[in-house]
């Protein structure tokens, strides 16, 4: 059953550039135009949680890592 809301959006896969696993995503296009045009994702998408606007961002620089592979809190504090 399509749903109406939804039934235009633009569905796209991603890779994470760390573990090569692959995610997606799904986005509305009039939304994307606003983004693309130079808006701040934060302000085209702001209800979204941050990893689906990660994912955007992912989709739009070619730059994505996956949640599995993003760095922690605990991994910052370690010494390098």
């Amino acid at each position: 059953m399509n749903n109406p809301i939804t039934e235009d959006w633009i569905k796209k896969t991603i890779t994470c550039s760390t573990c090569k696993e692959k995610d997606t995503v799904e986005y509305d296009p009039h939304r994307w135009m606003k983004y693309m045009s130079g808006q701040m994702v934060q302000n085209v998408w702001p209800e979204a949680p941050a990893d689906y606007r990660e994912k955007l961002i992912g989709v739009r620089s070619g730059f994505y890592i996956c949640d599995a592979c993003w760095p922690t809190e605990e991994d910052e504090d370690a010494e390098w």
